[in-house]
């Protein structure tokens, strides 16, 4: 097993929400909503991000700031305004369940229905004005089919917890066909109040991810993604800014002077911390890179190869602070190849299991260690392209050292001080000479106990790597427990024997003039070179 044949099986999973919040989604009800509409979350993840690099349009849908409202009155006159004849291109709503046409004498009906069951005075009012926004030139009859159908799955369905009666118009008057929802707050079946954010149930990544699921059912490419995902670090215009500037330009008219929609100031720590975020998912589609490129040995039409050359293009540009940029083409070829790049995902990680077991079935000794070793290092490179697989992240997190069985003082105030070293300096020779010679003690002493170790499945080598290692994985771990018969393996018996291997050597120091120079190689290297000189 050579290390390149590690690194090429380890690679890993994407980040399962794209930098997105989900902290509402916990009910199972949801949850199972969710996965059955939308898949797991890696599939999403990837359909995401092969939309970024596709330059798949953004799915927009934005609620209307003090669009609630809180009397008979301005329930009927936002009715009214959704539904006028000169911009709507069709109407319809869903009160329980079962969707129809609007009627003459519906929003007669509606208002009087609605508002008998109104209780209090929210603060946002006892109904939500949502948008649904398609890009340009979508053709007005898939964008009402597209239209009905999300609000059946958002506030019809019962998915999220209850279902809200709601009032939708598609609007084909602008340059971008939009429908508009109005939305019943009371639930029909439990009462429960519709919370749309980030901390509920149903949020707004949600339900762009509904938008641009259905939307590519129905043909329309779409994608929901988050900013930071296309490396965009700046923050948007906030809503007030955003209509005031609106407001403006329509009293400027043409004139080029426009007033422009001033962006939030953003600290530098917050800065920071996005373009932190950008690099990663950087990252994240180099892995994704790699993934495809595993698919392309079956791929007859070249779309996996490009999709790898668009991966490592999308990678470089957010390296280089270029965001990435969604096309205006609406009538583009639907392409998710999520499920082909989880599939190959998947084959990867059973090889990475199956190497693991390779280096397992090893007869004890050092090299065993020393390729444990370089595995876990291979599983700590991808670590943020494998945050949701169990058996890479045991793989790449290390122990912290007060549960560590195998940790040793001595050990790692030496790997400490040697990575501050120039290699091949006096100070480096001085510290790989010591750890030569701590090596044959601790062989020495480990052999006073050959038995012992055989009858847990390792041997004199073996364990002495073990020990001088800098840090321990958790698999590593659990293999050096699981070795041969899990039963009879008895790490208890392990850290007993380390303890007093340990005490033995620091007595050792403390009559021996050239171990008890560790003392002061951990001080600093400076002393080491100034005051020690050679070994």
């Amino acid at each position: 097993m050579t290390n390149a044949t590690v690194q090429c099986v380890v690679i890993g999973e994407v980040l399962p929400n794209i930098g997105r919040r989900h902290q509402g989604m916990h009910g199972d009800q949801v949850a199972n909503a969710i996965l059955y509409k939308l898949g797991s979350n890696q599939q999403r993840s990837i359909r995401a991000m092969s939309g970024n690099v596709q330059r798949v349009p953004q799915s927009v849908v934005k609620r209307v700031k003090n669009g609630g409202t809180h009397s008979a009155k301005e329930l009927k006159r936002q009715l009214e305004y959704i539904t006028r004849d000169e911009a709507v291109q069709s109407t319809w709503l869903n009160f329980n369940g079962t969707e129809r046409d609007l009627r003459k004498n519906s929003v007669d009906t509606t208002v009087p229905l609605w508002t008998s069951s109104w209780a209090g005075n929210p603060k946002r009012g006892h109904t939500d004005h949502i948008i649904l926004s398609f890009p340009n030139d979508t053709n007005p009859e898939v964008a009402e089919d597209i239209a009905r159908e999300w609000g059946r799955e958002v506030f019809g369905s019962g998915n999220f917890g209850d279902q809200w009666r709601y009032v939708g118009a598609l609007h084909a008057n602008t340059e971008h066909v939009h429908a508009h929802f109005i939305v019943d707050k009371r639930g029909n079946d439990h009462g429960q109040f519709l919370s749309i954010s980030m901390k509920s149930e149903l949020n707004y990544d949600v339900m762009r991810e509904l938008h641009a699921k259905i939307a590519n059912d129905h043909g329309l490419a779409l994608n929901a993604s988050s900013r930071l995902s296309r490396g965009i670090v700046d923050l948007p215009p906030s809503d007030i800014k955003y209509r005031i500037a609106h407001e403006a330009q329509k009293l400027d008219g043409d004139n080029e002077s426009k007033t422009k929609a001033e962006t939030p100031p953003m600290s530098a720590i917050e800065r920071e911390r996005r373009e932190a975020l950008v690099n990663s998912f950087a990252q994240q589609y180099r892995g994704l890179g790699e993934i495809a490129s595993l698919t392309t040995g079956n791929d007859s039409s070249g779309f996996m190869t490009k999709l790898r050359g668009l991966f490592d293009s999308a990678s470089d540009k957010l390296e280089e602070g270029i965001s990435l940029m969604a096309d205006a083409n609406v009538n583009q070829p639907v392409f998710d190849p999520s499920s082909r790049l989880i599939e190959a995902h998947q084959a990867m990680v059973s090889d990475a299991q199956l190497a693991w077991n390779d280096i397992q079935e090893m007869n004890p000794g050092a090299d065993r260690t020393l390729l444990e070793q370089q595995f876990a290092e291979q599983s700590r490179e991808v670590q943020s392209l494998s945050a949701s697989e169990p058996f890479l992240v045991d793989h790449s997190t290390t122990v912290a050292s007060d549960i560590d069985p195998y940790h040793n003082d001595v050990m790692s105030g030496l790997h400490q001080l040697r990575t501050g070293l120039s290699e091949g300096g006096e100070a480096d020779r001085g510290v790989n000479q010591v750890f030569d010679e701590l090596r044959d003690r601790l062989q020495a002493a480990f052999e006073v106990r050959s038995d012992e170790l055989e009858a847990m499945g390792t041997n004199a080598d073996e364990m002495t790597e073990r020990m001088v290692l800098q840090e321990r994985t958790t698999g590593q771990i659990e293999g050096w427990r699981g070795q041969g018969d899990a039963s009879a393996v008895d790490l208890d018996g392990s850290r007993s024997l380390l303890s007093e291997l340990e005490n033995g050597v620091g007595d050792n120091y403390e009559s021996d003039s050239k171990f008890s120079r560790y003392e002061a190689l951990i001080v600093s290297a400076t002393q080491l070179g100034t005051e020690h000189g050679n070994f």
